[in-house]
């Protein structure tokens, strides 16, 4: 064979590599990831499960038999020993797997269960928190175990993938074939490869967004909510707007699957906290830690294939040992300063609040006259602010600009301010309360702005 001829063959060669290789990526299965309350693999959330703040991390593992894996951290320390146990169970069956973890006095231990998971399916992992209170926290969080199953053209394409590697396997190890095999090389070539192109396209077309489909709206409708008080708790009940049935399909919303915001309407007592599922749509919140009054309550949440909501309503409180506060005095207006045990909060804007023009409100924080070092994560980003009007009627929950962080521990960025930004509706003065964390403290600092036309 001349060497012009044999350059020719091998480039040729070359060429139908390229092509086999590209198609062998077409034809690795995609990734089936978990979906539900706690999806696609590891997921932080954070809970207070009665009197016990609670990082809570699942990894949610696909298929079965598996281990799925969850380690809960207590926010803060536990009074005395503690114990943390879990019961995983099957919603369609009796299938469980129980295990109890003892944290010693003294120790910021993290609890990590292994449990076996026996069957595909919707589990509710019950978390239960004992300390030397002897008072149960008590938290229910559901985890869908999706089937491990491949597309089913996944097959067929291996087929086509196959018999494209078998011809030229062949044509290189005999080139010159008698003209009988030539014509087989060549038509399984040409056989194999139209296969794959067809059942490719096939196989990724669901994927291909296309600017002529009609787009579809398949969001679930707003949920309802209906608050009431017990004898030491906040109970919510959650219900489908559409059909009255209890709304049981919440996602984790920035390291959580429900925020609460109270506001005391008298002496402005706030708390951002996170209630605890404990039933089908039902979520709890320990009371007996903050004082008597008539509390705005503001819930943030997400459903499944819906955007985020926020449901509003008002308690009443009177069961603590805490006596209702008096009325704050007035807060400085921003540009100002507020002083928090140790730390000095300076807040200013980077601009003159205007009605509808985003406005950026600074937030430095010093410690004896010095920048701190750094502040940490919490539910995800380095602070948070809620906005609220004077009326009450407006309500927001920023966050601070940058990157968000998922780590399952505190994570500290190095900086002492962060910066909000946020375009107010309307002239008047609004209420600010802003959040950082500064060493494991949450700490929360009041301001009120003024917005010009």
């Amino acid at each position: 064979m001349h060497r012009s001829g044999y350059r020719m063959m091998l480039t040729r060669r070359i060429l139908q590599i390229v092509v086999i290789c590209c198609f062998a990526l077409v034809c690795v299965p995609r990734a089936v990831f978990a979906h539900g309350l706690i999806a696609g693999g590891a997921q932080v959330i954070e809970v207070d499960a009665g009197r016990y703040p609670l990082r809570i991390e699942v990894q949610v593992p696909t298929g079965a038999p598996t281990t799925l894996t969850a380690r809960v951290w207590p926010v803060q320390h536990f009074e005395g020993a503690a114990s943390v146990s879990l019961k995983a169970t099957h919603v369609n069956s009796q299938v469980f797997d129980e295990q109890l973890v003892f944290v010693p006095e003294g120790q910021h231990t993290i609890a990590v269960f292994d449990v076996a998971i026996t069957s595909v399916g919707t589990w509710d992992l019950l978390f239960v928190v004992r300390d030397s209170r002897d008072q149960e926290g008590i938290v229910v969080v559901p985890v869908t175990v999706p089937e491990t199953s491949a597309p089913p053209l996944t097959i067929p394409l291996f087929v086509a993938f196959g018999l494209l590697a078998i011809t030229l396997t062949a044509s290189i190890v005999w080139p010159t074939p008698a003209p009988w095999l030539k014509g087989l090389y060549a038509h399984g070539f040409t056989a194999s490869l139209v296969s794959a192109l067809v059942l490719g396209g096939v196989y990724v077309w669901p994927s291909v967004v296309v600017e002529w489909r009609t787009p579809t709206n398949q969001s679930r409708p707003y949920a309802t909510a209906v608050m009431a008080v017990d004898t030491r708790a906040l109970m919510i009940e959650l219900y489908d707007g559409a059909t009255g049935l209890p709304a049981d399909d919440l996602v984790p919303h920035h390291q959580a699957l429900m925020h609460m915001v109270m506001i005391e309407k008298t002496s402005q007592t706030f708390l951002h906290a996170h209630p605890a599922r404990i039933a089908t749509g039902v979520y709890s919140y320990d009371l007996t830690n903050i004082p008597n009054g008539t509390y705005d309550v503001a819930l943030e949440l997400e459903r499944i294939g819906s955007g985020s909501q926020i449901l509003r309503g008002t308690i009443e409180w009177v069961g603590s040992d805490l006596p209702a506060r008096a009325p704050a005095t007035r807060r400085s207006p921003v540009p100002a300063e507020y002083t928090q045990n140790d730390l000095t909060f300076a807040i200013t804007t980077s601009n003159v609040p205007r009605v509808g023009m985003p406005t950026t409100i600074n937030v430095a924080v010093i410690r004896d006259g010095n920048p701190v070092p750094a502040l940490e994560y919490w539910l995800g980003m380095r602070g948070h602010m809620i906005v609220r009007d004077v009326q009450g009627s407006l309500f927001g929950h920023v966050h601070a600009a940058g990157a968000m962080n998922d780590d399952f521990q505190p994570v500290a960025q190095a900086g002492h301010t962060v910066q909000f930004v946020y375009a107010f509706p309307r002239a008047q003065e609004y209420q600010l309360w802003v959040q950082v964390q500064v060493n494991g403290q949450i700490l929360t600092v009041p301001a009120v702005l003024s917005v010009q036309e």
